[in-house]
């Protein structure tokens, strides 16, 4: 029997230093489970009134690389102005409204993430956002973002985008109260009008900060995201 204790270093393990990336996310999401209690909601929605959303989006404005994320994140806006709650911050024992919907995007990179801010989400029209978001991204997957980019964030979406898992949780950026993280559009099978078909529908898990929001608000807001993706209304919001 061996006596090298259990911790002992591997000869055959390679040992790399933390980047300055990696290291401000152990920072964040360290903080974010020591102080926030997180609880998750989750649903599934029918996308294929999103699908057709996009489509006739993309025939109608050719010159315009409009997607689902942008979509996404415009009913996201219009859903927190319903549930301003889980647009809010907390500061000390004082739950602080905030006046803009300002939606981070979580883009990841070959070592961490960079999450640069939608700003004024709920104000700006889709089409206008796509073309505004798409320098943005752009700029933090080249990890080269402005100075105000990745700032002001009032509320965070993380997308993986067709190759990623079903669904997923996701940690709180401090200090805002919620994430919502959206899994791989896939054909599922889903009861659409009381009939069992095969549909294009997208899991959403809903995590938030039980200091802020309760079980009600989540599942009321994950329940309007849901109406607003399956509704005719839907194509209000491309306007």
């Amino acid at each position: 029997m061996s006596n090298q204790p259990d911790n002992a270093e591997q000869t055959s393990a390679r040992r790399e230093p933390m980047s300055k990336m990696r290291k401000a996310i152990a920072r964040m999401t360290t903080q974010s489970v020591q102080t926030a209690p997180h609880f998750y909601s989750q649903i599934e929605i029918d996308m294929q009134r999103a699908q057709t959303t996009i489509d006739d989006l993309r025939a109608r404005h050719p010159d315009v690389k409009v997607s689902l994320l942008h979509l996404l994140i415009k009913v996201c806006a219009a859903t927190l102005q319903q549930y301003p709650r889980l647009n809010a911050m907390l500061d000390g024992e004082t739950i602080v409204y905030n006046n803009e919907v300002n939606i981070g995007v979580v883009v990841a990179l070959e070592d961490g993430m960079l999450i640069p801010v939608v700003r004024a989400a709920d104000k700006t029209g889709l089409l206008e956002m796509a073309v505004q978001s798409a320098s943005l991204i752009e700029r933090a997957r080249r990890q080269r973002p402005n100075a105000d980019d990745l700032l002001y964030g009032t509320f965070t979406l993380s997308n993986l985008g067709k190759e990623g898992p079903d669904s997923f949780t996701s940690i709180i950026r401090p200090p805002q109260s919620a994430i919502l993280s959206l899994g791989t559009v896939a054909d599922r099978p889903f009861v659409r009008s009381g009939q069992l078909v095969v549909a294009p529908t997208m899991i959403a898990t809903l995590g938030v900060d039980h200091r802020v929001v309760d079980g009600a608000q989540a599942a009321g807001f994950l329940l309007a995201f849901k109406r607003i993706l399956e509704s005719p209304e839907l194509a209000t919001l491309c306007d």
